[in-house]
């Protein structure tokens, strides 16, 4: 089958405060995961992957953009969102088309900026073999070289009405656009561009 560049938006809610989100591009998305900032803080890379779990990893592989809400009490992004999602799009990446090409493909960075790619290959290599065999898994629905879309939506808690009618406002209506426009990241404006 030909790639449209017409991709399928899945959005989940990052337990548990993503049930709460209340972005309003997210609908009545019942699609929900257990990224754990306790996980990314100590460093338990494996359990990360498993925590992004089956549905996440089978979206990205097929191509499709999945996008992750969270709620947070402070004004950044939480740390499930900008490290562990970082941490999943490079394993995956990583382990479907091995390490050729990753820092100019792939690039992640820190909050701050700061590349994190030679940090998330020594992680990568130092996973175990059930977390590898769980990410190879996946790779048979991969198509070599496609992005992995994987991103994060996050709102503050008690965000003021007029944050959220801008929210509104800058959020592209998934059914109708071939490229998302998130309002959200670390990095100001977030535009998935079709492959």
């Amino acid at each position: 089958m030909a790639d449209t560049g017409v991709r399928k938006i899945h959005h989940f809610r990052n337990l548990p405060n993503g049930l709460t989100c209340g972005c309003p591009h997210l609908g009545s998305s019942q699609h929900v995961l257990r990224l754990q900032s306790s996980s990314c803080e100590q460093g338990l890379w494996g359990r990360v992957i498993q925590e992004a779990g089956a549905e996440v990893l089978y979206g990205l592989a097929i191509g499709d953009v999945v996008i992750v809400h969270d709620k947070t009490s402070v004004g950044v992004e939480s740390r499930p969102c900008w490290q562990g999602l970082s941490w999943v799009r490079y394993a995956t990446w990583r382990e479907w088309n091995g390490p050729r090409g990753i820092v100019t493909v792939m690039p992640e960075h820190s909050r701050g900026g700061h590349p994190l790619n030679d940090f998330w290959e020594h992680k990568f290599l130092a996973l175990d073999r059930r977390d590898r065999q769980f990410l190879r898994y996946f790779q048979q629905f991969y198509k070599p070289g496609h992005t992995i879309f994987l991103r994060s939506c996050w709102r503050i808690r008690n965000a003021a009405e007029a944050n959220r009618r801008k929210h509104e406002e800058r959020v592209a209506e998934p059914e109708k656009a071939t490229t998302i426009v998130m309002p959200h990241g670390p990095y100001g404006p977030m535009v998935l561009p079709p492959d």
